[in-house]
């Protein structure tokens, strides 16, 4: 018994220094393949006309039986040739199934994830694991490889065609905007009469998407024969691509701007009139001011984009008067028209025959502007011109105004005027008046200078409601 105990005390050494993880290497044999994964294609080429179609499929056979094996997890990993899997797809638990599909859409946006160039061939690597699992030992997986070669697709798209400014000239085609990803296109810009379509190079357009069944819908060509779709009048159109649904909306819009117009000068915010039915005519009906308005076609804020404008500079707004179109704000004279009268009008803009109709109807109240003011607006105590306009409403009673909007702690009047102190206005009763308060007052030449209070313990985002007929306001929190 001593001798093994002096034996087993002089191999300890050996065995510490000899355990160490730098000194042992444990090799296990990887089990043969019996899985033999397998693409349905040793090669493809994506389409982008089939992005929803199966591109590849691949199949394997179940992984050899492992005596002592608790539980068998099959994973598919999928990466470019020669890369040891380094930047694979997350790994795809595929367990229970022999078979996993991807279309062309997604190897497309794997391909655009790892890199490839539009158009470019390469290698694809993909892997099946058969991972094991054992209370007893480690078992080192199963794995079968495959390797297939796939060629991208471009997800550009350009417009070309006479229509356009590039007319037949390719390699001048326009590259439009990719709204979502290899789904959804728009573009905006003037259109000549003639014909258009969208190639997805500049290099060649032996593949496209031009008109489907009809004008509402795109199809996709890959013999260089897209079929057209036409302009028949020269204007400044927008149009929304959808590759999803194959649907294409080409149309037209108006909106109209100036001191006259509900918004004022804010480009941004200007009101667009509607457009009756799929006809070049457009409409709106409201309440405008004495002051001037013209039509932009494209809300843009360098004021470089295309107009609607006037013949003559101030040309009165009554009646149908011809319009001038003006493809850049840069290109020629501001003309405007003139609105004489606050008033109710009912403007129609007709892009058939280049026409803009302003129908006055008499406004029978005693008010017809109204303008809000105070540090507890956003527009704060600007006065040149104020701020805030508010809308007449139709929907309510003769004589009411509206706005939404934030207001803060701080002082609120209500202006008749656009613009400088110097004016009447439509005051609280009495000084710092509570919003609760509905009574107005009118206030000639702004005196006396009585104001509604907000405070800071009320501020959030209100609707406030003004009638010029009964005298009363409103303010109603929404938040």
């Amino acid at each position: 018994m001593k001798k093994i105990l002096k034996y087993m005390l002089f191999c300890l050494p050996f065995l510490a220094t000899g355990c160490s993880e730098d000194d042992i290497r444990f090799s296990y044999d990887a089990p043969e393949d019996s899985m033999h994964l397998t693409p349905s294609t040793e090669a493809v080429v994506l389409n982008p006309g089939m992005k929803q179609d199966v591109a590849v499929t691949f199949t394997w056979n179940n992984a050899t039986p492992r005596e002592g094996a608790k539980t068998m997890t099959y994973y598919f990993k999928m990466d470019i040739a020669g890369n040891s899997f380094a930047t694979s797809i997350d790994k795809i638990d595929v367990t229970g199934t022999n078979s996993i599909s991807f279309t062309h859409k997604q190897l497309n946006e794997m391909l655009g994830t790892w890199g490839v160039a539009p158009g470019a061939s390469v290698d694809v690597e993909a892997e099946i694991i058969a991972d094991v699992q054992s209370d007893e030992t480690f078992m080192k997986p199963e794995i079968s490889i495959a390797t297939f070669n796939v060629t991208s697709y471009s997800e550009k798209l350009f417009l070309a065609g006479s229509a356009t400014s590039a007319g037949d000239d390719l390699s001048r085609a326009i590259e439009i905007t990719e709204e979502v990803t290899g789904e959804l296109y728009s573009y905006c810009g003037l259109l000549n009469p003639g014909e258009f379509y969208f190639p997805m190079s500049r290099e060649n357009d032996t593949f496209a998407y031009g008109r489907g069944a009809d004008d509402s819908h795109v199809a996709y060509f890959d013999n260089g024969n897209a079929q057209k779709f036409t302009v028949a009048n020269r204007g400044f159109y927008y149009i929304t691509l959808n590759l999803t649904n194959m649907t294409i909306d080409i149309r037209e819009r108006v909106w109209m701007i100036g001191d006259a117009t509900p918004n004022g000068w804010d480009m941004m915010l200007c009101t667009e009139l509607e457009r009756q039915g799929n006809s070049r005519t457009f409409k709106w009906k409201g309440v405008l001011t004495a002051g001037e308005i013209k039509f932009p076609l494209e809300l843009n804020t360098s004021w470089g984009g295309p107009f609607l404008l006037a013949e003559t500079n101030g040309d009165i707004a009554e009646g149908t008067k011809p319009f001038v179109f003006v493809a850049s704000g840069y290109e020629s004279e501001d003309k405007k028209w003139k609105v004489e009268e606050t008033s109710i009008y009912e403007v129609i803009v007709n892009l058939d025959n280049s026409t803009v109709t302003f129908n006055k109807e008499e406004l029978d109240i005693p008010y017809k502007s109204v303008w809000m003011v105070g540090d507890a607006t956003p527009g704060g105590w600007n006065a040149d011109p104020f701020r805030i306009k508010m809308t007449y409403d139709f929907t309510q009673p003769k004589g009411t105004f509206v706005w939404e909007g934030n207001l803060t702690g701080g002082e609120i009047k209500f202006p008749l005027h656009e613009r400088n102190f110097e004016g009447n206005y439509l005051m609280a009763p009495y000084a710092d008046a509570p919003i609760s308060e509905t009574t107005m007052v009118y206030s000639k030449d702004g005196n006396p200078d009585n104001k509604w209070r907000v405070k800071d313990s009320e501020a959030g985002y209100y609707r406030v409601t003004v009638n010029v007929c009964d005298l009363k306001v409103k303010f109603e929190k929404l938040d």
